[in-house]
């Protein structure tokens, strides 16, 4: 009987081994993806707003994106980039979703989905009506207890229309 119960209880013991590490990873995956999702609605808000500084504090110091071509922009060069588009951005409606998350320790490879409808004040033109779609993946870093970081960027589909034509002009 002893030996019974010896038996039930280490075959409940084996299972709850093999169990937890599974549910301790899909909660550290659960957190990560509200933690990252809550970055991106940061970011978006701060878009909206114009908010240079706002969108920028959702990316690592180190932070790389790669186009579709396969080009590497690093944060420095990307910097005057957004800059001049916040500038010459006005009523802007915009979506970053998360659709996939896998976790490795402090790492967080992330698909997403992202839509932005704006218009455009470009120089010597009227208003134009800008929309962007792009589908990307994006490595984040976990800094200190929970703050997660854009570290690197890879556009996989994008397309862009200003004032209805593709390619943006």
């Amino acid at each position: 009987m002893l030996n019974r119960r010896f038996t039930s209880a280490s075959l409940a013991l084996c299972t709850l081994i093999a169990i937890a590490p599974a549910a301790i990873r899909a909660d550290a995956t659960s957190d990560a993806k509200a933690a990252i999702q809550a970055a991106y609605n940061k970011e978006t808000a701060a878009m909206i707003k114009k908010d240079f500084k706002g969108i920028m504090s959702v990316y690592a110091s180190d932070y790389v994106q790669i186009d579709k071509s396969g080009r590497k922009i690093s944060l420095a060069e990307l910097k005057p980039q957004l800059q001049a588009m916040v500038a010459v951005v006005q009523n802007v409606k915009a979506t970053q979703i998360v659709s996939k998350v896998t976790v490795n320790g402090n790492r967080a490879t992330v698909l997403s989905k992202q839509h932005l409808e704006a218009t455009v004040l470009i120089p010597e033109k009227k208003k134009q009506a800008l929309i962007m779609n792009a589908s990307v993946e994006v490595l984040w870093v976990k800094t200190g207890k929970s703050t997660w970081l854009k570290k690197q960027s890879k556009v996989l589909t994008e397309n862009q229309t200003l004032d209805g034509k593709a390619g943006g002009g």
